[in-house]
């Protein structure tokens, strides 16, 4: 369950879909009240807004392939009754395996003898060292701001045109990072790692913007109100990076074939 919340591929059961719609709702509500508590706003808060959203209708794209039918039948006025209630089509279909097999295979290899765990241990890609990976993260960070800068001396800052190119360029600056890192080549399994990896890249760039407000504006106090706003900045770039991060990863790299001698 929730293996891969954000992919439209794949099918679900409904179980995992009404847990997933019940979870949407509580966090829109959650969230709105945050909203009003922390005098949140900005284009931050629609990117955590449409990340939930992103989340149930990839939740229901799948549900709808449990039931043999296209993602795009859930956008149907109640159709959700028939996502949480209906039973998905037995045995396999043209969108994937059925879920509940699946469930079930995973149930039968957990009763065999499990080897033991591994601590948690965050490992970096083969042939990376501590100080390469600062310098692309940095290299990807100051570009970005470069970028931004540009964009805010030529349009300004106040529009939501601005905050809508800042958005692309912060997802364009992050897959500069795993380009510059990866070469074109697929990304290695390491999750941990590229939660960190995004999660840095993150902090880094609200430090910049925040230098960046110090200097331009001589800031000389630190506003304990702003610090849910700084928060909720960081989370909605951490989102964001996520979408290029998911893009490289699924991309089709061509297959190499050796030249003969």
């Amino acid at each position: 369950m929730f293996k891969n919340p954000f992919s439209f591929n794949g099918r679900i059961r409904r179980t995992e879909y009404g847990i997933s719609y019940v979870l949407h709702i509580f966090f829109i509500y959650l969230f709105a009240f945050l909203m009003e508590s922390l005098n949140l706003g900005g284009y931050q808060v629609l990117i955590i807004l449409a990340a939930s959203y992103w989340f149930v209708f990839s939740q229901g794209a799948k549900r709808c392939h449990d039931l043999g039918n296209n993602g795009f039948y859930q956008l149907i006025p109640f159709y959700v009754f028939a996502l949480i209630f209906s039973e998905g089509q037995r045995r396999n279909n043209k969108y994937g395996q059925d879920p509940k097999l699946m469930e079930l295979r995973s149930a039968e290899q957990s009763l065999a003898p499990a080897p033991p765990k591994q601590p948690l241990k965050l490992t970096l890609p083969e042939g990376k060292s501590m100080e390469a990976i600062g310098s692309e993260l940095l290299s990807g960070i100051m570009g970005t701001a470069l970028a931004v800068a540009v964009l805010s001396f030529c349009i300004g800052t106040e529009d939501w045109v601005y905050f809508t190119i800042e958005s692309i360029l912060i997802m364009a600056g992050y897959f500069t990072v795993l380009l510059l890192s990866f070469n074109r080549n697929p990304l290695p399994h390491l999750p941990l790692y590229f939660i960190v990896h995004r999660a840095i890249f993150s902090v880094g760039w609200y430090v910049v913007v925040w230098t960046y407000e110090i200097v331009s504006n001589n800031i000389t106090d630190f506003n304990f109100a702003a610090i849910g706003g700084d928060i909720t900045y960081i989370i909605a770039t951490f989102i964001l990076t996520y979408i290029p991060y998911f893009f490289y990863k699924t991309q089709k790299h061509p297959n190499l074939l050796p030249l003969e001698a």
